[in-house]
């Protein structure tokens, strides 16, 4: 199918402001440095986009989306197995954060910017995916799964757990290099294992629920 120019020329202002937001920060960026270096007019970005904070709310909410999606697609490949969905939830999460590095960084430090009242749904969005984390933690540790331990035999709190779990994969996608050392599957792997190793998962159960990749990002 394809596609009509008017989506493509607004795909090209949004993958052009995404790199300016980027490198410059959004309140540096200029509506005019955003045509200029697509060789447009401002008048024909307003043809798409009103305002520079609606250009900035196309990226950040189909970035939230997106992330939706993946969890979304990470538990239909998982089934009911709680190591398993965590497994396939952090690995696809941590691709998602390292391929779709710069989106990500600009929707987590940006989104507080947007009109009201997009902050608020960016949040929402945000709550889904951590409810998402934790409700899969707590049914780990129903089924004596998870061992969420920490020194001294106190449990760990299951809500900062599923934070601290999205946090590094977060991270992951600010440090990660694609001329590093470790590709996309790798680092999703070493991620993935760790993670669930840090929920205290079994050696045994954890072989028998998770595997490497074979060659899939």
């Amino acid at each position: 199918m394809t596609t009509a120019p008017t989506e493509k020329t607004a795909r090209r202002i949004e993958a052009t402001a995404v790199e300016l937001f980027f490198r410059e920060g959004y309140p540096k960026t200029s509506i005019r440095e955003i045509t200029s270096a697509l060789g447009l007019t401002p008048g024909a970005l307003y043809n798409h986009f009103r305002s520079k904070e609606e250009l900035l709310y196309a990226i950040v909410s189909k970035t939230h989306a997106a992330i939706e999606q993946t969890l979304e697609e990470a538990l239909l490949r998982a089934g009911d197995d709680p190591v398993r969905q965590l497994w396939e939830v952090t690995r696809s999460l941590t691709v998602f954060y390292t391929e779709h590095q710069k989106e990500a960084i600009i929707s987590k430090q940006e989104y507080k910017r947007l009109p009201d009242p997009h902050p608020a749904e960016m949040l929402s969005s945000e709550r889904r995916i951590r409810r998402t984390v934790e409700r899969i933690l707590e049914r780990g540790v129903r089924q004596e799964l998870f061992h969420l331990t920490l020194p001294g035999g106190r449990e760990a709190d299951i809500p900062i757990m599923a934070k601290a779990i999205l946090d590094q994969m977060i991270n992951a996608g600010v440090w990660f290099r694609p001329d590093g050392r470790l590709g996309v599957a790798d680092l999703a792997d070493q991620y993935a294992g760790l993670l669930v190793q840090m929920a205290g998962v079994a050696p045994d159960v954890a072989r028998a629920a998770t595997l490497p990749s074979t060659g899939r990002a």
